[in-house]
């Protein structure tokens, strides 16, 4: 895939480099051994593989405050 100049994408990753001094993907000054992309993926990824575990909780939840309110 091939990234526009112009595209979104290109402009978060501009954006994201000038308002910290490194790259989204590149690993931070901080942490040198990975990156915050990285890391969100991560989360992103285990959020997803939990996803069934939390879901009956907050439709509970949900189920809750609209029996609450109806």
């Amino acid at each position: 895939m091939i990234i526009k100049e112009r595209s979104l994408y290109r402009k978060f990753l501009d954006w994201f480099k000038s308002k910290t001094g490194y790259g989204f993907w590149e690993p931070s000054h901080d942490a040198p051994s990975i990156g915050t992309g990285i890391i969100i993926l991560l989360l992103v990824l285990l959020a997803w593989y939990f996803d069934g575990l939390w879901q009956p909780i907050f439709y509970g939840i949900i189920t809750d405050i609209m029996t609450y309110f109806s």
